[in-house]
């Protein structure tokens, strides 16, 4: 599938180290270029990405009816594909454009320390089943990437990740944004958020900032982090 006259790839690498050679606005126009070829690989893999180019050709001229879709390389390209539109993301908020938020469940950015707040919500806080522990973090994730990215027109994933690591006090950030919470149930700005995702969204939040004290204060007990390596300039 990936050709070796397909540059899909180089085209992508080169277009994330031309920060000193292209304008703002035809950088990221060439990133999200190379990101529409991407979903259209991950469309591909979706449809034929278990048979061979020769088998596919096959049933495209005799109109075969297409075999499943191997769930592996969907899953793995779509993590990829994700990773790639925070990335350009992350360059558009440093060029202080507008950052669109997809009510897409692929694209929500992940909260910090995520596994260990499952772990707490599981084990060491209020012991919920799975089932809960899930529900409860989908809405924090859509709370999150629908409106705190939103309103505060940033990312304030890295200032979570700055306080816990320097041990400064997480307290007046959560309230920061448990306030951001209350104003937009009056409000309710944003059609894809309705009160009843802020309302739930909100009470995720405050789980979410008592585990954040807790991690701060008990770090020890909790599972390790993984981090991803940043895509920078050198690399």
């Amino acid at each position: 599938m990936f050709a070796d006259d397909d540059a899909t790839f180089k085209n992508l690498r080169n277009a994330f180290l031309s920060r000193n050679i292209m304008e703002p606005e035809r950088r990221i126009a060439r990133l999200e270029d190379e990101y529409n070829r991407l979903e259209a690989y991950l469309w591909a893999i979706n449809e034929f990405g278990d048979i061979t180019l020769d088998e596919f050709n096959s049933k495209l001229r005799h109109n075969q009816e297409k075999p499943a879709p191997k769930d592996m390389w969907v899953t793995a390209f779509q993590a990829y594909i994700r990773y790639i539109r925070r990335r350009i993301d992350m360059c558009k908020e440093g060029f202080g454009m507008r950052v669109s938020i997809e009510d897409n469940n692929k694209l929500f950015l992940d909260m910090p320390l995520s596994r260990q707040y499952r772990s707490y919500l599981k084990n060491l806080g209020a012991g919920y089943a799975r089932n809960s522990v899930d529900i409860y973090y989908t809405k924090l994730k859509r709370l999150y990437n629908l409106l705190f990215r939103r309103s505060l027109k940033k990312n304030v994933i890295p200032f979570i990740e700055s306080y816990i690591e320097r041990g400064i006090d997480i307290s007046p950030l959560c309230d920061k944004l448990k306030n951001l919470i209350e104003k937009e149930i009056e409000v309710c700005r944003f059609e894809d958020l309705s009160s009843d995702d802020l309302t739930r969204g909100g009470y995720a939040f405050q789980q979410y900032c008592n585990f954040l004290k807790d991690y701060a204060d008990n770090p020890g007990k909790y599972p390790k982090e993984v981090y991803e390596i940043p895509l920078t300039d050198a690399t």
